[in-house]
């Protein structure tokens, strides 16, 4: 799969958004590898739990068959459907 030009501009973007608009604490992670992806959402669930608003937004999911995945930069994906092959998170 061809690497993606805009995530990192998103969400940087999206970043600078929430914090704007008064969100406490915004955790901004690009280039995550899977256990850096994985560190990330269990710190994000840990915190969300102490919120009374909580986002997570991904830029670069993929979606394959209806389903969207949060794929990390460490996946080895020839073409869409070696997603089955990789330890992703499917998201709905």
């Amino acid at each position: 799969m061809p690497a993606l030009t805009n995530p990192q501009k998103d969400a940087s973007a999206i970043a600078t958004s929430l914090r704007n608009v008064g969100f406490e604490t915004v955790t901004l992670t690009v280039d995550a590898t899977r256990e850096k992806l994985i560190d990330g959402l269990r710190a994000f669930a840990d915190e969300s739990e102490k919120a009374d608003w909580a986002i997570v937004y991904y830029a670069g999911r993929l979606e394959v068959n209806g389903q969207n995945y949060l794929i990390p930069t460490d996946a080895r994906l020839a073409t869409d459907r070696d997603v089955q092959f990789e330890p992703s998170r499917s998201i709905r």
